[in-house]
């Protein structure tokens, strides 16, 4: 009589487990996506920012010679 109740416990023990790591890995996920937001939000915040038109884009001043990390514009 005894072992079929100890297999029933031991597979709500096991099922018990199974939803404790679910929960876990739910709850890690949701912390993710509100952190994603959050510190792209911050490093934002110190990034300056540059508009630049389409006339822009297409006149970029190349590059001459590059000599020892710096780069000479025209």
């Amino acid at each position: 009589m005894l072992g079929p109740m100890l297999f029933c416990l031991a597979a709500f023990f096991v099922l018990y487990v199974a939803l404790l790591l679910l929960r876990a890995r739910l709850e890690a996920v949701i912390v993710a996506a509100r952190l994603q937001p959050a510190i792209a939000a911050r490093l934002a915040g110190r990034a300056e920012m540059v508009a630049l038109g389409e006339q822009h884009l297409h006149q970029r001043a190349p590059e001459l010679v590059q000599f020892f990390g710096v780069a000479l514009h025209l």
